[in-house]
């Protein structure tokens, strides 16, 4: 998916994986209207895993001095209060994350994974997660609303 959300998952109440680089943009970036109309259209699931690569990103802004740290606080307090369904893995789920080892790292895997497990698409805007997963699920790669 480039910019908008593609006609497949623009359903409303239709189920998107999210991955984290969609979630800190959506709550960092005051740019970023239509990612967060497009992200409130959905019924939005990913590995419990986001909770720490939101916090970890977050951070990372706050430090490089792109967010001071109130709306650092404030990123996080809207993180919350988001609908996000976070899944667990399980044997079966750990199985199809190997099985992406030699692609992409567990991390990205985890996200691959869930949205493979659910007949979803993953929406990242991470380049190298949309070439990485392959044909093992479909990804779609949101860009900035400035692109």
């Amino acid at each position: 998916m480039v910019g908008e959300p593609a006609a497949e998952t623009a359903r409303p109440g239709s189920v998107v994986v999210v991955d984290a680089s969609v979630i800190v943009d959506a709550l960092t970036m005051p740019a970023e209207t239509a990612l967060r109309a497009a992200l409130s259209q959905h019924r939005l699931h990913a590995p419990a895993l986001l909770d720490y690569e939101v916090l970890s990103a977050v951070r990372g802004l706050a430090r490089g001095g792109h967010i001071d740290d109130i709306r650092a606080g404030e990123a996080l307090a809207d993180y919350s209060d988001l609908p996000i369904q976070k899944a667990t893995a399980d044997a079966e789920q750990r199985g199809r994350i190997w099985g992406l080892r030699h692609n992409v790292t567990p991390y990205d895997a985890a996200y691959v994974a869930l949205a493979a497990r659910l007949d979803r698409p993953l929406w990242t805007r991470d380049a190298k997660l949309v070439d990485g997963a392959g044909s093992a699920a479909r990804v779609r790669l949101v860009l900035p609303s400035s692109q």
